[in-house]
């Protein structure tokens, strides 16, 4: 297994593969980039980052990859990942104080390859849609998560701009999990495609920013993950399932909303009050 590791990255790392260039992650200093795949990231021992802890600070959770500069300066480096699934990435860091993009989503197909051994401590898959193989604990998540929708709103934060209105309608506490109902309402004849649902922890503005902003908050499960459209005129639910958290008087939980082939971004603020308030359900 560490011998099929070491051949790749020394192909990688001449910047390229049978003749084809990797992707560039551009590192602005003082601020957190990450990166999200279709599958979790595998264990230590497929993450391979040229920088040491020390001039980039680098954080692993479940499909999502979190890079920040701790140092100015730093010449380019690189950055080898495998998911679970045995697909692995190679990426070329440029640090850039000037990028402004700060978050990167790659699929199974922008993969370089697939190791046919995956990975050698598989942990459990995330889990977006029902089926089959569901563990009793998912099957009843899965089941409180249908139950949010009729249950009661109790709040009604979020944004309606561009003909789209996007807000949570409510918040659940079960069993250790917090439940996030959102709703989506089309004003438009124009169907409203959903790339991504991005959810992080911010700063407030005006605050000073830290070291830690934003920190990715991964949902454990999504209701209607497979639903990607609104349709014109139409509306939609999704239920976000995460382990129980709260956050300070000084931050919020950003649920943000982009669109796939359009332009157009909508923004969630959720402050900790709100979530400390969460609904009890039996």
């Amino acid at each position: 297994m560490n011998y099929v590791f070491t051949t790749v990255t020394l192909f990688f790392l001449s910047g390229e593969l049978l003749g084809q260039e990797y992707p560039v992650i551009k590192l602005p200093a003082g601020k957190t980039v990450t990166l999200m795949f279709e599958d979790r990231i595998g264990n230590a021992g497929t993450t391979l980052l040229s920088y040491s802890e020390q001039s980039v600070q680098r954080r692993a959770n479940a499909n999502r990859f979190s890079m920040q500069v701790l140092k100015r300066n730093l010449s380019e480096g690189s950055l080898y990942l495998e998911l679970e699934s045995g697909h692995f990435y190679q990426f070329l860091l440029q640090p850039d104080d000037d990028a402004t993009q700060l978050f990167y989503r790659f699929s199974l197909t922008d993969a370089l390859g697939v190791n046919p051994f995956g990975t050698a401590t598989p942990q459990q898959p995330l889990k977006t849609e029902p089926d089959a193989g569901l563990s009793d604990d998912q099957t009843d998540i899965q089941q409180v998560a249908r139950a949010c929708l009729k249950e009661n709103d109790n709040c009604g934060l979020g944004e309606e701009k561009e003909s789209l209105q996007f807000t949570c309608t409510g918040i659940y506490y079960k069993d250790d999990h917090l439940y996030f109902k959102l709703n989506f309402y089309n004003r438009s004849h124009l169907p409203f495609e959903i790339k991504l649902i991005d959810v992080n922890k911010v700063n407030k503005q005006g605050l000073r920013r830290n070291t830690s902003d934003p920190i990715p908050v991964p949902p454990l499960f999504v209701l209607n993950q497979s639903i990607s459209t609104v349709d014109g005129k139409g509306s939609h639910q999704k239920v976000l399932v995460f382990d129980k958290f709260t956050i300070s008087s000084k931050r919020l939980l950003r649920i943000e909303l982009l669109e796939d082939n359009g332009d157009r971004t909508h923004q969630i603020n959720i402050p900790g009050k709100q979530i400390i308030l969460a609904q009890k359900l039996k």
